[in-house]
């Protein structure tokens, strides 16, 4: 324990009355009436065992050495930084150091129980500073996305990030603490150790679907040291990729978008096979076959193929299938779009969103902010936008920061048809009798999943909505586990079995399926969290609340800067907040939610 000199000295005077006391009454015989009978030799011989616990205790067994020898320091270049005396971090707390030279910081953290770690300074999945976000227990918690790392050994605690946090050795001399740092220092991304010593062991893990569950849980597997071998099937031509930023930002690469490049699976020993749809899960063969033809054996299987945006009560709708009609599920939708926008001109072009939730707002934000599209229109069927998920208060003041940057609304609507000329649409009729003019028209109306694949299998329950069901382990049937989009799960907090879209959700159901294909019996027990971003402003929601009786705001709606706690029967069961950083206490309840 990293305690300091003048803590070390009070610690070794302490075990040494503590020696002299146990030396004394060890040497003290008893009489026969049961009084002790002292003599000189038996105080003379307390002493000698005093000394010699002692010595045993401060010299031999210490717990720390408050100055070190030169050579336990760490090996190498290495730069020594004073990262100040310890007595100025209050328990509970972490402060942003400067490393002479260098251009990255480290983050010095100082946790309830007394001890001090360095780690990188960056969230690793945004690059946000973590010195703006909270200790919580032996992690540091990211204010963005609410990505967590724990201190002592840099490793990823909560998702959305990947990578881990470099951690740096320290001593405390003289009451100041010490960072060694390498130099020069490392990227501030640490990667998962996903080695393969060898892929000759006769069993086999495929995963299905090559989006954030299963890159979660092929790294996972790796890092758990399992050698066999591991199949990762996608439909979609692309490696793993952030697929949320897609609406968020149009023009983004598929490149810049991308999470690991080709040579990690091959370092890893994960085989890929991209551009490739499963057709047929044989679960009693245990086998699958792909569009391809081919019939892959498995000795356990990972479902996580996600969800489709080409729903069927919009794609039934007349004139859907003209140009100018898009999703924004994949790269390629978003390459469409931008390439529309530009041929017509930002000035020009007439945009409809069809869906008021967090796709068909983001979406609209983008064309106003970036794309600076001045006519833009929502459709949505609710009275209000967000309003099934954050409730009527939130969802209006939503609407009215996008209402003051020029978005347009028509709810309570539905689409009766897509009207066009030459293959092109031009117009979109509403329920309501409204025409609304239109040369780009957006579909943010939720997915569907499409699980036919796994029709006929005894023991795979499909829910009506397509979902697999599944256990708190991810496990559906005797080795297939599901995880994302397709698993309706039971979740703790509300004890009820639910389906829930989140990318942060996804990640560690992966994690959670893969540790338990390799007999680590885990359960889902994370708190589900998501953000969106639209007009410069971030909104996050923790939590998951199907329904609630009473919301309780701290802050302001009207200035968009507010904390609103979603109860039912008297329990949080969600918190959502804008533009606020987030507080000790907030994520004190946000605790109370994950471990009640």
């Amino acid at each position: 324990f990293n305690i300091g000199r003048r803590r070390m000295r009070v610690a070794e005077t302490a075990v040494a009355l503590a020696a002299l006391a146990s030396g004394v009454a060890l040497a003290a015989p008893m009489g026969q009436d049961g009084n002790p009978m002292f003599g000189l030799q038996h105080v003379v011989g307390g002493i000698a065992i005093a000394l010699v616990g002692y010595v045993v205790f401060t010299k031999i067994l210490s717990p720390s050495k408050t100055e070190p020898p030169e050579e336990e320091e760490p090996k190498g270049n290495f730069i020594k930084v004073d990262a100040g005396d310890i007595r100025g971090y209050k328990r509970g707390t972490m402060q942003e150091i400067d490393v002479p030279g260098e251009k990255q910081k480290i983050l010095v953290t100082r946790l309830l129980e007394g001890n001090v770690f360095a780690t990188g300074a960056k969230c690793t999945h945004s690059a946000v500073r973590l010195v703006t976000g909270v200790v919580s227990e032996d992690r540091v918690v990211c204010p963005a996305h609410a990505a967590s790392f724990c201190v002592r050994d840099g490793s990823v605690t909560d998702a959305p990030a990947f990578d881990g946090l470099h951690t740096f050795d320290l001593d405390i001399v003289d009451e100041h603490i010490i960072v060694y740092v390498p130099s020069p220092m490392p990227e501030f991304k640490k990667a998962r150790a996903c080695s393969c010593n060898s892929n000759a062991a006769p069993s086999t893990i495929v995963v299905v679907g090559a989006g954030a569950a299963g890159l979660s849980a092929v790294e996972t597997l790796r890092e758990e040291k399992f050698d066999g071998r591991i199949i990762l099937i996608g439909k979609e031509k692309h490696l793993p990729y952030d697929r949320v930023k897609i609406s968020k930002s149009l023009k983004a690469s598929v490149e810049s978008m991308t999470l690991r490049k080709k040579e990690f699976f091959d370092d890893a020993k994960i085989e890929l096979m991209l551009d490739t749809t499963v057709t047929k899960l044989n679960a009693s063969a245990k086998n699958l076959v792909t569009d391809k033809g081919e019939t892959i054996s498995y000795d356990k299987v990972l479902l996580c193929t996600g969800g489709t945006a080409e729903v069927p009560w919009m794609t039934g709708i007349p004139g859907y299938n003209q140009d100018g009609i898009h999703i924004l599920r994949v790269p390629e939708d978003s390459k469409k779009v931008d390439e529309k926008i530009t041929a017509i001109g930002s000035d020009k072009i007439r945009v409809v969103i069809i869906g008021s939730s967090f796709i068909g707002m983001e979406a609209a934000a983008y064309f106003k902010q970036t794309s600076k599209i001045e006519d833009v229109t929502v459709v949505g069927k609710e009275e209000v936008a967000f309003e099934r998920v954050l409730g009527k208060d939130i969802g209006q003041a939503l609407m009215n920061m996008h209402s003051e940057k020029g978005v347009k609304f028509e709810m309570n609507a539905g689409v009766v048809s897509f009207d066009g000329k030459d293959g092109h649409v031009t117009s979109i009729k509403l329920d309501n009798g409204k025409v609304l003019p239109a040369d780009l028209v957006i579909i943010g109306a939720g997915i569907v999943i499409p699980s036919e694949y796994v029709k006929d299998n005894t023991g795979i329950e499909v829910f009506r909505d397509g979902s697999i069901i599944c256990d708190d382990k991810m496990m559906a049937a005797k080795d297939v586990y599901v995880a994302g989009d397709m698993a309706r799960f039971k979740l703790w907090m509300i004890e009820k079995h639910t389906r829930i879209e989140h990318w942060d959700v996804a990640i560690q159901q992966g994690k959670i399926a893969a540790l338990n294909m390799v007999e680590k019996n885990a359960i889902y027990r994370s708190t589900p969290f998501f953000w969106t971003a639209q007009f410069g402003k971030s909104v996050r929601y923790c939590g998951h609340a199907l329904q609630w009786s009473e919301q309780i705001v701290k802050g302001s709606l009207e200035e968009r800067k507010f904390a609103v706690y979603f109860i039912d029967n008297d329990k949080v069961s969600t918190s959502s907040q804008q533009h606020v950083r987030p507080s000790p206490t907030l994520f004190l309840i946000f605790n109370f939610v994950h471990y009640r």
